[in-house]
């Protein structure tokens, strides 16, 4: 998942601004891996293990929303939102 996201904004964005989206994932990606275990203990400690699937299914779905548009532009286009 990590090299198809850096993939991404290496096209999304021009060389001159990448550093910004780049340290962002980077911080992202950072903080997911030190609050994961920590959030899960504490969720399977204090609820039940089952409760990990009812956190998971709201924020799968929350990047819904906001890839919508991106895949109008795409279907209406037939190329990706960031070449147009």
């Amino acid at each position: 998942m990590q090299p198809a996201t850096l993939g991404l904004l290496r096209t999304a964005f021009p060389a001159d601004r990448l550093n910004m989206p780049i340290a962002v994932r980077s911080a992202v990606i950072a903080a997911s891996t030190a609050a994961g275990p920590v959030v899960g203990g504490l969720l399977v400690e204090h609820a039940s293990w089952s409760w990990v699937f009812f956190l998971n299914v709201p924020l799968g779905r929350s990047p819904w929303p906001s890839a919508s548009p991106s895949c109008a532009t795409y279907a209406a286009s037939g190329r990706p939102a960031a070449w147009t």
